[in-house]
């Protein structure tokens, strides 16, 4: 099993699923059940010796995880696969790709630090005052990444072909130079992966949530379901209802007896219960794009874990300072609050009424929270008035709030990430998404004609969505070297779709048409 996994794990970024299976992307469903078994097992293991508790002394025996848990843990993921749908794209194969994507993504954070690269072509070394982003900002306008107009003679003739040809082929050994140089390095510190690299719970979180986020998916969007009164979207108030229900399914079919050893040795007590069924279902509803509110969220989180460049001269330790550095200049902050005349003189602040018992004024101590709040991403309240500090204005909630972006960051990396590898890989899975939405439309389950600019369709997603997602993960710098990778493809998939895509989309619109009217006798 731990050998399985290290393959797995060991496969490049861009290239995850292409070689043959036991490895390889298959359709057989017991070779991607000991795939994804393998994985959570290697997670657990390391779970359960990081705690070091009666747990770890009764489950993992000479570095050895017990039989029993691993039988649970098969049968387990066994359920959930085979939960999955046959659909062309939210479907098991889905699931695993996205799963091993995952686990790729956590061994690119642990033991890596942000040291230098050696000169290698196409990638530029950094320096003290020009950083990765830096770099892959300066690069963007080039012939490597996106088509641009070179208006020199020589760039006028130049043939297109064999400059794709050429970039292509330097990719491959471009990213396995740099994963060999970040594999080289020690196991990055605490504060540089804000804590993730040692937070095993949040690696098997994750793991974990990659497996169960689409299950039972019918293979048409939360708003075909709303308008159609689902029994799911009532159950789950037409919000984010695919990813509510999936984890409705996961976490019941979790809580079945036969799983009590695997319980307990992810969640063996009600603390852990609650931590873990947050962090799964916080990751799970952050694969729900279409969500406005939820998109809002995100980024709101990420700009304040990481403020862009309009913003970057507020400092971390501005940002750690006390609630009461952020009052208007025109409340004076350091004078005594205890007396009614002084709280009267502050314009934001009404005259408090001592005689009502249930005003949320009624205290000294109260009055003064009620003063340092600032509802928001980092905090919350009561309806009594207490804050709810959801990460503390410290050193430790600064390092939560930004792993916690990065967590969010992962999931939706994971969830797409055949669009940030190999060319060939985007366009197998780009294909199985036509087709879904294809069916649904014939079936009358989907608005739109998916046939209808799909070209142009997948460059704004490409703009709006999957760029700026790749950027996060150089910006964050948990990835070290790595992260460049993940823009890196990006970048060369939306160049060769807006080069290539016009010709790909008409034969594959044919071609699939073709398909369907054999399937179904529809055209």
């Amino acid at each position: 099993m731990d050998f399985l996994n290290d393959a797995l794990t060991e496969q490049p970024w861009h290239d995850i699923g292409r070689c043959d299976p036991p490895i390889g992307a298959t359709n057989d469903i017991e070779i991607m059940i000991n795939q994804i078994t393998a994985i959570l097992a290697t997670r657990l293991k390391a779970l359960l010796l990081a705690k070091r508790d009666y747990t770890t002394d009764l489950y993992v025996k000479n570095g050895v995880l017990d039989v029993r848990v691993c039988k649970e843990l098969r049968e387990y993921v066994s359920g959930i696969l085979r939960k999955y749908r046959s659909v062309y794209y939210h479907s098991v194969e889905h699931a695993v790709h996205v799963t091993i994507s995952m686990n790729k993504l956590l061994s690119m954070i642990i033991g890596i630090n942000d040291g230098d690269l050696e000169e290698i072509e196409f990638i530029e070394k950094p320096t003290k005052t020009k950083s990765y982003r830096d770099i892959m900002r300066n690069r963007r306008s080039t012939l490597q990444h996106v088509p641009c107009a070179d208006n020199t003679e020589e760039g006028k003739h130049k043939d297109e072909e064999t400059t794709r040809c050429s970039i292509t082929s330097q990719s491959s050994s471009i990213v396995s130079a740099i994963e060999e140089l970040a594999a080289e390095q020690d196991q990055d510190s605490f504060d540089t992966t804000f804590g993730l690299c040692s937070n095993r719970m949040t690696q098997f979180a994750l793991v974990f949530s990659a497996l169960i986020h689409d299950v039972d998916h019918q293979g048409v969007s939360n708003g075909q379901l709303v308008n159609e009164a689902d029994e799911i979207a009532i159950m789950h108030n037409d919000v984010s209802v695919s990813e509510q229900h999936s984890l409705q399914v996961a976490f019941s079919h979790l809580m079945k007896v036969e799983f009590t050893n695997l319980k307990r040795c992810i969640i063996p007590t009600p603390k852990d219960r609650l931590e873990f069924r947050k962090l799964v279902i916080n990751l799970v509803l952050m694969t729900d794009i279409s969500s406005a509110e939820r998109m809002q969220i995100c980024k709101s989180k990420w700009k304040e874990a990481f403020p862009d460049e309009s913003t970057s001269c507020r400092n971390i330790e501005k940002l750690m300072e006390p609630l009461e550095a952020n009052v208007p200049t025109d409340v004076v902050v350091n004078q005594p609050r205890d007396t009614d005349v002084e709280l009267a003189e502050m314009k934001e602040v009404p005259k408090p009424v001592e005689s009502k018992r249930h005003s949320m004024y009624t205290s000294s101590k109260s009055r003064n929270q009620i003063m340092q709040v600032s509802l928001g991403i980092r905090q919350a309240m009561h309806l009594n008035g207490m804050p709810i500090d959801t990460y503390s204005n410290t050193s430790d909630g600064f390092n939560k709030l930004c792993a916690s972006a990065v967590t969010d960051t992962i999931m939706q990396v994971a969830d797409v990430a055949h669009t940030m590898q190999s060319f060939n890989v985007f366009l197998k899975w780009n294909r199985r998404l036509y087709r879904e939405l294809l069916f649904a439309y014939y079936d009358g389950r989907n608005e739109f004609d998916p046939s209808e600019n799909w070209y142009r369709n997948q460059i704004n997603f490409y703009d709006g969505y999957i760029i700026p997602l790749a950027e996060k993960m150089e910006q964050c710098a948990v990835f070290g070297n790595q992260g460049a990778v993940v823009l890196y493809f990006a970048m060369e998939n939306k160049r060769r779709w807006v080069n290539e895509g016009v010709e790909i989309t008409r034969d594959m619109i044919e071609e699939v048409a073709k398909d369907i009217l054999e399937e179904t006798g529809k055209t």
